[in-house]
């Protein structure tokens, strides 16, 4: 069962109406295309997004080399290794959101979605 499929039987709402979802989602995750991160050994970072200007931060592993965090000015992004060595990196970059009631319970459940993103040297 797909996203949409899931959502429709959810919210008993038919998948035509729920096109427009997939559209967005679409623009949101595949805005990553064309990303380039450059991660220095001082511990700075250049990430670069096809037509936008370059964002420059600070980078650094957990204790245990298993997150890379990402710092840009006040916020951070923690990135779940996968793989990490001398030619390549894997990552995973999980978001997490209150969504949708769906059990009926009457609070939001937790909807999260889940990237593993590919750098090569």
């Amino acid at each position: 069962m797909d996203f949409l499929e899931f959502l429709s039987d959810a919210l008993g709402i038919p998948e035509s109406q729920l096109d427009y979802l997939e559209e967005e989602f679409d623009e949101d995750y595949n805005e990553f295309e064309g990303w380039t991160l450059d991660l220095a050994t001082s511990g700075s970072f250049t990430m670069s997004f096809p037509g936008e200007a370059d964002e420059v931060g600070t980078w650094s592993l957990d204790e245990e080399n298993k997150k890379l965090i990402l710092t840009l000015g006040n916020e951070s992004m923690e990135l779940d290794i996968v793989t990490l060595n001398s030619t390549s990196l894997v990552a995973i970059i999980t978001e997490s959101t209150d969504f949708l009631d769906f059990d009926g319970d009457g609070s939001s459940d937790e909807f999260v979605i889940s990237m593993t993103i590919g750098f090569t040297k």
